[in-house]
């Protein structure tokens, strides 16, 4: 058949993936705005459901309130907080950390919404005008070829234009990322300075942000952010400016007006005048309120209301991070101190406090030598926050006892044997609980003392408090089951006076039974709860008895110290390799992490790569990219030009089977891919990356799972996508005709983006107002449940489980922002179409994501952004990704000049910024200056704010979801 006889068979052929896209938009559109109209009509009468963060008893900083009357307040009145809340007050109330995911949002708006207009302008006039497309050598390519480089005539000189394009890319992306860095760095500092704890006046108060009545001004201020950076990092500026000024302000009436109190909080070395300001402001007494039954419980309900619980741990009452039941994680960080004007203030535990965790086995034979201490008579140490050596009799009870400790264990500090320290160590090197964790923690308090006699506090032991943990889940599962039949025997009971009364035997007889029945279910359940509460005081006895030397928290009364202690790379005790950070806040602490030894850590990374690679290699990607080419592959073109060409598939003409093969191809692919990564991955990833027991805070642990699905969106969604895509679209002609591969794979690189096209349009249009009616699947499937009559709450426990607010999956968010970043950026100049599609997804999330942060999900810690500098790498890594992928499209189309001085000029310039930016702005943005922490109050950290609720008195702070780095989805607090 000659090439006219083809042509018009080639053309049917492109058709219809351009249909696709087409059917998807529209599809897109009408469920995206059926999905506001449900929304927008259950969210009233749905309220305590939709507003779940606002149910939150302590929450100090609450959005504003919000119209529910009338189906067009429902419709429209969350885009009042969206629009006109600004980023310090959404801080105030949400946080840092949720403020660093709505601001990743706004940086898609502020990176591609000038590449739209720029890469559109230059590049779609120059690759409709080409004519590649109507050649015979790529007969099954889609029509969208047309608007791509793959329609430019290979080794034409119109592709400098996408060469020339691809450094402003690069450039502008640069840009933008540098703003948000600085930015970044200016919160983050203001966070570490002046926590969001730091008020004064005693028990916190509680105030509603956003209330006042703003005009379209502070909306217009929104939009300008949202589209420069510029204005966004000036806004910054001058909010820090503000704050600053406010805060030197309110520090010198509170100067001028306790003048005289300020000489208690400086005699002697400070610790004790605290502590005993603090007993005459009547906050150092931990004395608790009766409370009636609950005083004396063995196990305190999580569930209980404000003014049921004890004072100790009552977040309006207490003074320490001990808070009870599910709150926000500012009030499990909180210790409560004296400024240096007198007055009562909140300042974070995290920043007075170090982790210590043994990171390797004690020295060789012949390090040792040179590592034991001396056995002549040593000098006079020079101590870190005193002039001379302090007496024990001037220690601290914590450094008294550890001294004690350590001669108690036949530990010395001259012991000049290796054999010796062997002996005292024991097998595990000192880290399994017996004699040589003592010895290590002797060691370890023994060294802090020494060098920080006024300061060092307590050295928190670390336990293994996992079979109190498990006892606890058991616990609360049996005594749900006895509030449930405490319910159904008063309801038996009435339905039995009721029969009574009425003079109905048989109905009598037959609500007697059941109140017998009833009866005995509680009482079996009563016993159950009885014999699980010994248990539980047992077994948190034995995990007391038994302290690990795998990992120790030593606090202190000063930020300086601390962080001088933190960032010390000297070993602090000879014969242990000790690793040293900051230690994470006690709402942010993975605490099976500091469970595990050295050598487990490094068995089980081993362990668990076969399955990080299965996972990473599963070819999904492939599969759905050939899915959604299915179409082009077995259709382009005619029998004789495709070898795959299938006539039963292909020559089906009726409506129904177009409308089919449009929703196989452009629908079904990214419902797939949806479902793979919203509930597959998140689980396979959380139970690899918590299994490996080296990620000792929550935060992260969500940074390493931020990895592992960039990695996977990398390597197989986008990387696949391509592959199957293009290779499976265009197989038929490679079969057919071997030599040109080369030009087929030029037309078929670009012809792909129809499959990202596809998922950014339904993800923009249609999944991000699906959260808005579907935010979190437990809840949602509770209210269908409860409407049709099943699982209705029976007790207080199931109220409350009911109204607690779930949190975000911070990872799993993240890794689908960035793999849509990484198909616009990555296609930035290869298919421009992509760049529009884009901006509407970053703009329709970040509304979503604002709404949601403040009135549906509560955080389950607070890192204060620290990922960022994890998404600033990976962002780094889609600049990379950018610049071989059009390296290699150009390659592709016979420009191999542009494509090797584009390579070989663009990775060094991207690596150069990524450097420079790291140690330029990154390397403040990590901690405080020394001596901003000079001004810092003294605090004195009650040890119980670091001890995990299972380890407490009556349990107090645990909850069922207490401990997860994810809330409410389903998951364990450790791994195996």
């Amino acid at each position: 058949m000659s090439d006219a006889a083809a042509a018009p068979a080639q053309y049917e052929g492109e058709v219809v993936t351009s249909s696709e896209i087409i059917t998807s938009i529209y599809m897109s559109a009408i469920f995206g705005a059926v999905f506001l109209g449900l929304w927008a009509f259950f969210r009233g009468p749905l309220r305590h459901i939709y507003l779940k963060r606002t149910q939150l008893s302590d929450l100090h900083a609450r959005p504003p309130p919000l119209c529910m009357v009338g189906l067009w307040s429902c419709a429209t009145s969350f885009l009042a907080p969206v629009f006109f809340l600004d980023d310090g007050e959404f801080v105030a109330t949400a946080g840092l950390d949720a403020l660093i995911l709505v601001r990743f949002l706004v940086l898609g708006c502020h990176i591609f919404l000038p590449l739209t207009i720029v890469c559109c302008a230059v590049l779609l006039p120059l690759c409709m005008t080409g004519t590649y497309s109507s050649t015979g050598d790529v007969a099954n390519m889609a029509d969208i070829l047309r608007y791509t480089i793959g329609n430019i005539e290979p080794g034409s000189s119109k592709l400098w234009a996408p060469f020339t394009l691809s450094y402003f890319v690069l450039a502008y992306t640069g840009y933008c990322l540098v703003q948000h860095y600085k930015s970044f760095a200016m919160l983050r500092l203001l966070y570490l300075r002046h926590n969001p704890l730091a008020t004064a006046g005693g028990p916190p108060r509680m105030q509603v942000v956003g209330l006042e009545k703003r005009g379209w001004a502070a909306a217009r201020s929104t939009l300008l952010q949202l589209c420069s950076p510029y204005y966004m990092l000036r806004c910054d500026s001058l909010r820090v400016k503000r704050y600053l000024e406010e805060c030197a302000a309110a520090e010198a009436s509170q100067a001028q007006e306790a003048a005289p109190a300020s000489t208690t909080v400086t005699d002697g070395n400070g610790v004790a005048a605290v502590a005993l300001t603090l007993k005459a402001l009547g906050a150092g007494e931990q004395g608790g309120s009766e409370c009636g039954e609950f005083a004396k419980a063995a196990v305190l309900p999580w569930w209980l209301s404000p003014e049921q619980i004890p004072d100790a741990y009552s977040v309006e009452r207490g003074s320490t991070g001990a808070v009870h039941g599910k709150t926000s994680p500012l009030n499990r960080k909180r210790v409560l101190t004296v400024s240096a004007a007198g007055q009562p203030v909140w300042v974070s535990a995290e920043q007075y406090s170090v982790l210590f965790t043994v990171g390797g086995p004690p020295p060789s034979s012949e390090l040792w030598r040179l590592l034991r201490p001396p056995t002549a008579a040593t000098p006079d140490l020079v101590l870190v926050d005193s002039g001379k050596v302090t007496e024990l009799g001037d220690m601290s009870p914590t450094a008294k006892d550890g001294q004690h400790g350590l001669e108690a264990g036949g530990g010395s500090s001259r012991s000049s044997s290796r054999m010796e320290l062997e002996q005292a160590l024991g097998e595990s090197g000192g880290q399994e609980a017996g004699k040589g964790a003592e010895f290590v923690a002797a060691k370890l308090t023994e060294a802090l003392q020494g060098l920080f006699p006024k300061s060092f506090t307590h050295l928190v032991r670390v336990y293994n408090h996992h079979a109190v943990d498990k006892l606890l889940v058991q616990h609360e599962a049996a005594s749900t089951q006895r509030d449930r039949f405490v319910t159904d025997v008063a309801e038996a009971r009435r339905k039995a006076a009721a029969a009574e009364t009425n003079g109905k035997a048989k109905a009598a007889k037959g609500a007697g039974a059941k109140l017998a029945k009833a009866e005995a279910e509680l009482a079996k359940w009563e016993a159950k709860t009885t014999e699980l509460e010994a248990e539980i005081e047992a077994a948190r006895s034995a995990a007391f008895e038994q302290p690990l030397g795998t990992a120790f928290i030593a606090l202190f009364s000063d930020q300086t110290t601390a962080a001088l202690a933190a960032n010390v790379q000297a070993s602090f005790v000879p014969a242990i390799n000790f690793a040293v950070r900051p230690c994470p806040g006690p709402d942010d602490i993975n605490w099976s992490a500091l469970w595990a030894s050295h050598g487990s850590r490094l068995l089980r990374a081993l362990a668990v790569l076969p399955f990080l690679i299965f996972m990473m290699v599963f070819p999904i990607g492939v599969l759905v990219g050939a899915l959604s080419t299915l179409d082009t592959a077995v259709c382009g073109g005619t029998p004789e030009t495709n070898s795959l060409y299938w006539p039963w598939y292909c020559e089906q003409t009726s409506a129904g089977a177009k409308f089919l093969k449009q929703i196989l191809q452009g629908i079904l692919p990214s419902i797939i891919s949806m479902t793979w990564d919203t509930y597959v991955l998140p689980m396979a990833f959380f139970f690899s990356a918590q299994s490996e027991r080296r990620h000792l805070a929550l935060s992260d642990l969500d940074h390493r799972i931020t990895i592992l699905f960039f990695s996977f969106n990398l390597a197989n969604t986008f990387t696949g996508s391509i592959l199957g895509g293009a290779v499976f679209g265009s197989i038929g002609n490679m079969v057919n005709q071997p030599g040109a591969w080369l030009a087929l794979l030029g037309a078929s690189l670009p012809s792909a983006s129809a499959y990202f096209l596809n998922y950014i349009v339904i993800h923009a249009l249609c999944t991000n107002f699906f959260r808005f009616v579907w935010p979190h699947e437990g809840t949602v499937l509770f209210v269908i449940f409860r409407a049709l009559g099943m699982c209705r709450p029976k007790c207080a426990r199931d109220e409350a489980m009911i109204r607690t607010p779930p949190s975000y999956r911070g990872a799993r968010h993240y890794g689908s922002f960035l793999l849509i970043q990484a198909m616009a950026l990555g296609y930035a100049v290869i298919a421009p179409l992509v760049l529009p599609a884009a901006v509407i997804f970053f703009f329709t999330a970040w509304m979503t994501w604002k709404y949601c942060a403040l009135y549906f999900y509560e955080r389950s810690y607070e890192s204060g952004g620290r990922l960022f500098e994890t998404l600033f790498k990976l962002m780094v890594g889609t600049m990379i990704v950018f610049t071989v992928f059009t390296g290699l499209c150009l390659a592709s189309k016979k420009a191999y000049t542009a494509a090797l001085v584009l390579i070989f000029t663009q990775l060094p310039m991207i690596s150069m910024f990524s450097k420079r930016v790291s140690n330029t702005i990154g390397h403040y943005a990590k901690l405080l200056p020394l001596q901003a922490t000079l001004t810092a109050p003294r605090a004195v950290l009650d040890p119980i704010t670091f001890l995990p609720p299972p380890m407490r008195a009556q349990a107090a702070g645990w909850y069922p979801e207490w401990g997860k780095v994810w809330e409410k989805y389903g998951i364990a607090r450790s791994s195996i």
